[in-house]
């Protein structure tokens, strides 16, 4: 370590003890440079070429350039690095031009020449505008050509004539006037042509392009569709009906349908806001409706609707809350847990058979839960049947056991789950029991939950039996009883 400190140290001092010296090389600049064409008109573009007086530029103490035009005293172009630049002379005349060159520290040169430009003529420059640039035919376009220009001639000493459609046939004459309005017959893109004449003959040509169309931005399509979801064997019901003008609420309005978004339309320009169609292709599909006015004018609107392969059957689930009692017994049943893949909950049609007879008891219908008594004791098979609005069914089926007796019953609700849960209840003495086990399924870790099981394994137990319960359940948090019930004691 000390032979390391020791060779570090003169090192330092070494390193310290240098610099760099400050000095800047001084020199005279030349303003010097060449001219071409030597001489011109008022047209043309001439080159000065001043590269030369660049040369000597040091990095400390580089040369700029500045250029008058008209050598009177008023600098046209401010200092510059760039040697070439280009420069149009608009009056005729003699012309003199001054270069001067300058270096960083000062040093100045300057140098003149002399230029002869004759009476040149230019062709004008077509500029216009079209306002608005997209609209429907129903639109008076204003054509403005005002701001074409020519470096000889004014404004009011040029002519203008138009070509409206870009066919290469003019639709107007020369005019003095640069302003026109128009109004076109058909939809599409037009390529508008101006050409520009000034006094000597010379024309200039521009192009814009104007989209005429059809739209009439106050229509508003408003598409509705029944079915959802929608399969193959829907006839799907599409209805315009709320379609509307903005400000005119009576106008008349025609609706025409594309099914696929594919420019092949289905109905075309019906008076009736409604069409039935089925899609027989499973899948995404957009379909566009466009809205028209009597004048032809229209709005489109494009919607997805999604087509499932087919449809399918409901799946009807019958819970019995209480499925044993007695004569004074209130029993209740619901079929909330019915569920189907494509028909919305209160679009499915329910009924009830609650004797065994064929025959289901229209004072039930589309109920989806509902007590009722039976006043002598046997066995009462229950049906549910779902329908969908397909006209396809399924039957859920189940048996009610009444026992002769006068015991106290009830009906609990657990209001626990979303779909709340219900038990038989009997007392006896003077204690109220349930007729089964539980529903009542703890929430998942990281709770101090505890898992549940079915008897035998078997899923569709749970809503005769109700879950089995681990020993855990006793000391846990989540009882599997409703609030104001427990667990038996031995």
């Amino acid at each position: 370590m000390k032979n390391l400190f020791f060779i570090l140290i003169p090192a330092a001092i070494i390193l310290t003890g240098c610099r760099k010296e400050n000095t800047v090389l001084d020199y005279q600049p030349v303003a010097e440079f060449i001219v071409a064409p030597d001489t011109g008109n008022t047209t043309t573009v001439f080159l000065f070429d001043a590269s030369k007086a660049l040369e000597p530029s040091l990095e400390d103490n580089p040369v700029f350039l500045r250029w008058d035009w008209d050598s009177d005293g008023v600098w046209d172009e401010v200092y510059s690095s760039g040697g070439i630049i280009n420069h149009r002379f608009y009056q005729k005349g003699v012309h003199t031009v001054t270069l001067e060159a300058a270096t960083l520290l000062g040093k100045k040169d300057s140098s003149q020449t002399v230029i002869s430009i004759t009476q040149g003529y230019s062709p004008p420059r077509s500029v216009f505008t079209v306002s608005p640039d997209s609209a429907n035919i129903k639109t008076l376009f204003t054509f403005d050509g005002s701001a074409s220009n020519d470096d000889e001639d004014s404004l009011q000493q040029l002519l203008f004539r138009w070509d409206f459609e870009g066919d290469e046939i003019w639709d107007t004459e020369y005019s003095s006037e640069p302003v026109i309005k128009y109004m076109y017959d058909e939809n599409r893109v037009y390529p508008a042509v101006l050409e520009v004449k000034d006094p000597g003959g010379l024309t200039g040509r521009s192009i814009f392009i104007v989209n005429v169309t059809r739209f009439n931005d106050n229509i508003n399509p408003v598409p509705e569709y029944e079915c959802w979801p929608c399969t193959i064997e829907d006839t799907i019901r599409m209805d315009a009906g709320g379609s509307y003008i903005r400000g005119l609420p009576d106008a008349e309005l025609f609706y025409s349908w594309d099914i696929f978004n594919d420019n092949i339309w289905e109905s075309i320009d019906k008076t009736s806001p409604l069409f039935n169609y089925k899609i027989p292709i499973e899948g995404e599909h957009q379909i566009k409706l466009r809205v028209s006015d009597s004048e032809g004018l229209y709005m489109d609107s494009v919607f997805e609707v999604g087509i499932f392969p087919f449809n399918t059957p409901p799946v009807a689930v019958l819970v019995l809350g209480n499925p044993y009692g007695n004569p004074s017994t209130e029993f209740y049943m619901h079929a909330k847990h019915s569920w189907d893949r494509e028909t919305r909950y209160l679009d499915r049609i329910i009924q009830w058979d609650l004797n065994d007879d064929g025959i289901f008891e229209e004072k039930y219908n589309n109920l989806y839960e509902l007590s009722t008594e039976f006043d002598r004791p046997g066995k009462y098979p229950i049906a549910l049947k779902v329908t969908d609005t397909q006209d396809k069914s399924s039957l859920a089926y189940d048996t009610i056991l009444v026992v002769n007796g006068d015991r106290p019953t009830g009906i609990l609700e657990d209001k626990r789950s979303p779909i709340p849960e219900y038990y038989g209840t009997v007392k006896i003495g003077d204690t109220w029991w349930t007729q089964n086990n539980a529903r009542y399924v703890p929430p998942p870790p990281p709770n101090p939950s505890y898992p549940v099981d079915t008897y035998r394994g078997q899923a569709d137990s749970v809503y005769k039996y109700g879950y089995l319960y681990p020993h855990a359940a006793l000391k846990s948090q989540f009882n599997p009883c409703p609030d104001g019930w427990r667990i038996p004691s031995l």
